[in-house]
């Protein structure tokens, strides 16, 4: 997983540091994000996996249950993979949304784990980038005094 973890925010301004765990939790999403594809694969005007998120989420804390990771794996794994399919909607987000979606600590891992996806089928990084230029503003944003 360091292989995974190494260019985590290289093309950002701010540096990104991820701990042991979080490389942990980014390597078993990358791996089992599409996992529920199998069973959720639908054919009608085209090709679809509704929900393989949400199932597939499910499926991956019962294997990492069973492979006795600790509990802060597998609630960071079940988060990344039941949110992956985030990222097509990034753009058309309402704003307080998508800021509190920029805000959370996972969301470099989110960032990451949707690159990786891109990287692996279509090659169209058009939403990593849109969200990479999104979360530098928004750390760059001064927090509201009246919400601190």
């Amino acid at each position: 997983t360091n292989a995974l973890c190494a260019n985590v925010g290289t093309k950002s301004q701010e540096p990104v540091s991820l701990t042991q765990t979080d490389c942990e939790i980014l390597g078993f999403a990358v791996l089992l994000h599409d996992i529920a594809k199998p069973l959720t694969l639908t054919v009608s005007d085209r090709i679809r996996f509704n929900e393989h998120d949400q199932i597939g989420a499910r499926m991956a804390v019962e294997i990492l249950e069973r492979l006795k990771r600790p509990r802060v794996v597998c609630d960071g794994v079940f988060d990344l993979v039941r949110r992956h399919m985030h990222f097509a909607n990034l753009p058309n987000m309402r704003v307080a949304k998508l800021r509190r979606f920029l805000q959370e600590e996972s969301f470099p891992l989110h960032l990451t784990l949707h690159r990786y996806d891109c990287l692996s089928s279509h090659r169209m990084l058009d939403r990593y980038d849109w969200g990479l230029e999104a979360w530098q503003k928004e750390l760059a944003t001064p927090p509201n005094p009246r919400h601190s």
